[in-house]
């Protein structure tokens, strides 16, 4: 049955480039990274952060934690790129805090983040719901300088 106020757009894009992302698959050894904490507004964010080389902030889908990315690609991409992964507002190891969720909210939390953590540009590679907060930081925090890639599907109301 379809919902005629409600309608698929798609968002397929990379903004910007990405090419400074170069992959090498290495699953010979691995490191367990140790979670830490840092206090941001309201919330405690745990993340991890690991690597050598240009920062780069994973985003999840709206309910993976930081854990959910494969632990080859983070070996493959912390060759050459200090990898921060990290539990989004109320996911994980991140407490839930007393604001209303939305998307802007999501791109301040990690703004308030990358200075915490003295990270004053990044690269961003998020899917679904972290390719859409991706992209609010790039719009909204430019003095961040994302540099973004992402593939979305999102559901739009239309009222």
């Amino acid at each position: 049955m379809d919902n005629p106020k409600l309608r698929v757009v798609r968002i397929d894009c990379s903004i910007w480039s990405v090419s400074r992302i170069r992959i090498t698959l290495n699953t010979s050894h691995r490191v367990d990274i140790p979670l830490e904490k840092v206090r941001v507004e309201d919330i405690d964010i745990a993340y991890k952060m690991f690597g050598k080389g240009y920062p780069i902030l994973l985003f999840n889908g709206t309910s993976d934690g930081k854990d959910a990315w494969d632990p080859s690609f983070l070996t493959g991409i912390s060759s050459n790129h200090i990898v921060i992964v990290f539990d989004s507002r109320g996911i994980g190891n991140t407490t839930i805090g007393s604001k209303a969720y939305t998307i802007q909210l999501l791109a301040n939390d990690t703004a308030v983040l990358m200075d915490a953590l003295k990270i004053p540009k990044a690269d961003a590679f998020g899917y679904s719901m972290g390719g859409i907060i991706t992209q609010q930081i790039a719009v909204t925090h430019p003095e961040c300088h994302i540099v973004s890639g992402q593939k979305s599907r999102v559901l739009q109301y239309d009222p």
